[in-house]
């Protein structure tokens, strides 16, 4: 078990948890700003779960292409082109708050959520 701390799981965990933590809050941004959302969009509240709907069904897709990108360019950089995808999504639909780009943002968070997903569950 010493060995084990002593190695650079002390950095890797950590890196990881927060890597993990912006993954889960991008996916529930919408969910958790519904209401006010709702009112900038110009939508109902309840047409918000289309937004998380799309989040999750591209990222489910972009899941099937997710072990190559893996192999090709490894679990950091992968981890950290979903992060830098996840945050464009968030900043474009709050720089532009109208219903078409907030579907554009939930595919960007999607396709980066599920790459941190996939990134955080392989072995290095």
């Amino acid at each position: 078990m010493r060995e084990l701390l002593h190695t650079k799981i002390r950095i890797a965990l950590p890196a990881m948890l927060s890597i993990q933590s912006f993954g889960t809050m991008c996916s529930f941004a919408g969910a958790v700003v519904a209401v006010q959302a709702a009112n900038d969009l110009g939508i109902k509240a309840t047409s918000i779960g289309v937004y998380t709907a799309v989040l999750y069904i591209v990222g489910m897709v972009s899941g099937l292409g997710a072990g190559s990108v893996l192999a090709r360019y490894g679990v950091i950089r992968t981890c950290q082109a979903a992060l830098l995808t996840a945050s464009i999504g968030l900043v474009l639909v709050s720089i532009f708050p109208i219903w078409p780009v907030a579907i554009v943002a939930a595919m960007l968070i999607g396709i980066g959520i599920l790459k941190v997903v996939v990134s955080s569950n392989q072995k290095k």
